[in-house]
């Protein structure tokens, strides 16, 4: 019954099929705008491609539209690249982040699987001495929310995540953000580094 002037949808990528983290949930979308007599629409997203953008206002079912596209270039972020043959390898990389003091803060590691995620987040405890939480999918809703307060209070220096540690993390001040696996596009990579530094100051 009540009138609503403005429909707002943030992670809009998560409507399109060609977005890096489609949710099928978000295909009802269109029908709620039309069911509440087709308000203002606002579709937000860091990660939208030209593709991804066309699929968005097709399945919201909203013809006129303007779009505002800016850069996601920003300068406070520091992307590095470490090489490494082997999973020995990136530990060993991993470790002389975090011993030459190139991490400052807390931060994000992600990784491919949930295997690596308990493997780094040990490796991390046991051997650097780092207090660090793993974060994943197929944690109970209570784990997951007793981690991310962990993270949010600094308890810890690091939460060793999957991909599913994402939406909603409204951190300003993650220091630094770590892709232990390569991310499965160049949309989810950019997502997950621009996690770091929301507050504009120096992040790696």
């Amino acid at each position: 019954k009540l009138t609503v002037p403005l429909f707002v949808i943030d992670e809009a990528h998560c409507i399109s099929q060609w977005g890096h983290d489609f949710r099928p949930a978000y295909l009802n979308l269109g029908r709620v705008i039309a069911a509440l007599g087709k308000p203002t629409v606002l579709a937000l997203t860091a990660t939208a491609t030209p593709a991804v953008r066309e699929d968005i206002l097709m399945q919201l079912g909203v013809p006129d539209v303007k779009p505002i596209v800016r850069g996601f270039d920003r300068p406070s972020l520091v992307y590095s690249v470490r090489r490494a043959e082997n999973e020995a390898g990136k530990l060993r990389a991993l470790k002389g982040l975090f011993e030459n003091n190139d991490l400052e803060g807390t931060g994000i590691i992600y990784t491919a699987t949930i295997k690596n995620a308990l493997e780094v987040q040990k490796y991390l405890q046991d051997h650097l001495d780092i207090p660090a939480a793993v974060y994943h999918s197929k944690l109970q809703k209570q784990d997951r929310i007793a981690v991310h307060e962990l993270f949010m209070q600094e308890a810890i220096r690091a939460v060793v995540a999957t991909n599913a540690f994402g939406l909603g993390i409204d951190k300003p001040n993650i220091r630094f953000v770590v892709h232990y696996d390569l991310p499965g596009s160049i949309e989810a990579y950019t997502q997950e580094a621009g996690r770091a530094g929301r507050d504009g100051k120096p992040s790696t």
